[in-house]
């Protein structure tokens, strides 16, 4: 059997890439608001060997003629293609056909973006992909974010998410040439319908269809939705802010309109002032909810009916349905009819026809729709889901080169995902990220930063990969233990290290080895103890266990006691203090030694004592001054002097006064001997005895008594 020929000059057309050559058999596409659409074409190809492989992955075209002349296109890419069967030596094929957004499904991601707006992580996103080609029809200008994370998600996944939480939305515009996606997030974004600013309802006929463009079915749809939404936040930076944020929207008159949805964990920060996050967040919410409690469900033969047009219902018997509307979703459908014994066949090969209705003048078109009202704010449901990261991840702590610690005045840091192939091992790696810790206030608490190259674990709050938080810090094969382990396994504590890029260090280690127990205690430079009240320090435990306490002081030792007493007691045992160069001792008040044995003193130079009063010496039985070369006693002008060979006395007087016996005696001469005049008296008999006894004067001798005896 011969092929039929393809018609040429049909309303319905088919472009296929590469040259081919197809006869459109019938086509549906399915749009929606915020949605990606879906095409399916089944066409007839003369070439029954149509290679697939030309058709997938390249544009393919609808054409669609209004009655007034004007074609509408309908643009995609083929995703896939099968071969359905042969008939007369055509082959029937099944294209299915998408945007071009939808080749964003098939890559996935995980990267962060930093300071930008949701339109500039969209644009960097599509600025990926050769066939992307959009607009930009937003109202509200949109803050930076100053963290937004994809992670294991794909590109598609990702700015669907985001413009479902920021209220934007998408639809498509077609020509001849290509497809442009268009971003909203208002009503000034939609234009009226090509030609259509208006569309009459008319009922179906059971006769025949009016062949101009109209609509023929209208079916209102009221539904109860929320009417509140209620956020709250917490701002880490602003922890006393009140971040909640209410928004109402009620629809219908019913008593159930005010019911109210609740979210607690919302991500904005700013209190609640003007158009600020979080109002707006509660406001996109809400106005979903009242979107969709009124819509309407129609359908036509308006070959321009575009999801994301405009148009005014005229003629509907129900006045208060005669208004302005917003298409939200479309699906059109289009068959070419086949005649004879063909339509037969063709329909075992691709299926029942598509039902168009009965009547004379069937169409080869039809519309289905649903719309809302044009003054209704649209909002796309929120279906795509945030990813979350429930367990824990690690990370490595980045920050400034040069710096050993990169903080800021909250203490938060800086850190590279291990995953992040995209970021950088410097400050711009991610946001500002809280570090955990096991104490903290107002003024007090446990600090240890983590600092550059160690590796650190986070975890996310509600498992949000946009709020990391970091809970810990682990070892790795670069970063090893302070101690060699398993050597040191008994051993903990906390060793520091000096900055910047220093090697000393301050430690605390606590070793727990069995009967080799110690704690050790070092400070890299100086070391402040501060005891507000007492301080107490106990070394061994008697007989049982005796302790040794030592000190080594490399540098000065200054020990300042403000107000109180010192006691320092040696309970048993012995106290020896050497010290290699001057000792000096300043007592305010009296100085009192107790010794229950022996002093002994031991000066190898010379030896000054200066007492301003007084000085008294009381010995209890033998007191002996010994030196080798003189002793000698001062007072004024008197002095005693005594040297290995003589004892000098000199005074401006000299008494010697016995109560008992005075005996002055010489083993050589004596003499005594006085300047002026000599007296030696004797209360009862002076006696002068010797071998030989002399009385000499140079003047006169006189002796005199009351009897003189010479004999």
């Amino acid at each position: 059997m011969a092929t039929p020929p393809i018609p040429e000059n049909r309303g319905l057309r088919l472009a296929l890439p590469n040259a081919l050559k197809g006869f459109l058999m019938r086509a549906q596409v399915d749009e929606r608001l915020g949605r990606l659409s879906e095409t399916t074409i089944e066409f007839r190809a003369p070439d029954l060997d149509l290679d697939l492989g030309k058709l997938v992955g390249e544009r393919m075209r609808l054409e669609i003629d209004a009655p007034n002349g004007r074609t509408r296109y309908f643009q995609g890419h083929c995703v896939a293609a099968e071969y359905l069967g042969a008939h007369a030596g055509a082959g029937y094929f099944r294209a299915e056909v998408r945007p071009w957004l939808w080749f964003l499904t098939r890559s996935a991601n995980s990267r962060i973006f930093q300071d930008k707006t949701v339109i500039e992580v969209i644009a960097a996103v599509f600025g990926g992909y050769d066939v992307s080609d959009h607009r930009v029809a937003t109202n509200r200008k949109f803050k930076p974010r100053d963290y937004c994370v994809q992670y294991r998600e794909s590109d598609f996944d990702f700015v669907s998410r985001l413009m479902e939480e920021e209220g934007i939305y998408y639809f498509f515009e077609h020509d001849r040439t290509r497809e442009t996606l268009v971003l909203a997030d208002d009503a000034g974004a939609h234009r009226v319908l090509t030609d259509h600013p208006s569309l009459d309802f008319h009922f179906q006929e059971a006769e025949y269809r009016r062949a101009d463009d109209h609509v023929f079915e209208w079916r209102g749809i009221e539904r109860v939705q929320t009417g509140k939404v209620a956020l709250h936040a917490y701002d880490p930076e602003r922890p006393s802010s009140d971040l909640a944020v209410r928004k109402s929207a009620p629809r219908g008159l019913h008593r159930f309109r005010n019911y109210e949805v609740y979210a607690p964990a919302g991500r904005h920060r700013e209190p609640q002032a003007g158009e600020q996050e979080g109002e707006h967040q509660a406001r996109v919410m809400v106005e979903g909810f009242a979107a969709a409690a009124l819509r309407v469900q129609g359908a036509c033969n308006v070959r321009q009916m575009a999801t994301g047009g405009r148009f005014k219902l005229r003629e509907h018997p129900r006045k208060a349905e005669n208004r302005e509307y917003l298409v939200i979703a479309a699906r059109h459908r289009m068959q070419i009819e086949v005649e004879g014994a063909e339509r037969e066949l063709v329909h075992a090969i691709l299926g029942p026809a598509l039902d168009f209705g009965e009547g004379r003048n069937r169409d080869r078109y039809r519309c289905t729709f649903e719309a809302q009202p044009a003054n209704e704010p649209y909002r796309s449901r929120r279906e795509t889901p945030r990813p979350e990261i429930p367990g824990v991840q690690t990370a490595v702590v980045v920050g400034k080169k040069d710096e050993d610690v990169w903080t800021d005045e909250h203490g938060r840091v800086k850190v590279l995902f291990h995953w992040d192939r995209e970021g950088g091992k410097d400050e711009h790696a991610s946001c500002w990220v809280r570090a955990a810790s096991p104490w903290s206030g107002k003024g007090w608490g446990f600090v240890g930063l983590p600092r550059l190259g160690q590796e650190v674990v986070v975890q996310f709050e509600d498992g949000d990969p946009d709020r990391p938080l970091v809970t810990g810090m682990v070892y790795n094969g670069e970063s090893r233990v302070p101690w060699p382990l398993p050597a040191n396994r008994t051993r903990s504590g906390i060793r520091t290290r000096s900055s910047d890029k220093g090697t000393g260090f301050h430690e605390l280690v606590f070793e727990d080895r069995k009967d080799a127990e110690f704690v050790r205690l070092q400070s890299e430079r100086d070391f402040t103890q501060i005891v507000k009240n007492n301080a107490e320090i106990t070394v061994g435990l008697g007989h049982k266990t005796p302790g040794t306490f030592k000190q080594t002081i490399h540098g000065d030792k200054t020990e300042r006691i403000v107000e109180g007493n010192h006691r320092f007691a040696v309970e048993k045992g012995e106290e020896a203090v050497s010290i290699a160069k001057t000792r000096t001792t300043e007592i305010g008040a009296d100085d009192v030694l107790t010794v229950d044995g022996d002093r002994r003193a031991t000066v190898k130079g010379a030896a000054r004592e200066t007492v301003s009063k007084s000085m008294e010496l009381d010995v209890g039985t033998t007191l002996e001054l010994s030196a080798k070369t003189k002793i000698v006693l001062k007072c004024g002008a008197s002095k005693l002097e005594i040297t290995p060979s003589k004892v000098s006395i000199s005074s401006p007087q000299v008494e010697v006064a016995a109560s008992g016996t005075a005996t002055v005696s010489a083993s050589g001469q004596l003499s005594l001997e006085g300047k002026g005049m000599a007296a030696l008296k004797g209360g009862g008999m002076l006696q002068l005895e010797g071998g030989f006894a002399q009385l000499k004067s140079s003047g006169l001798l006189m002796a005199k008594g009351a009897i003189t005896l010479i004999n």
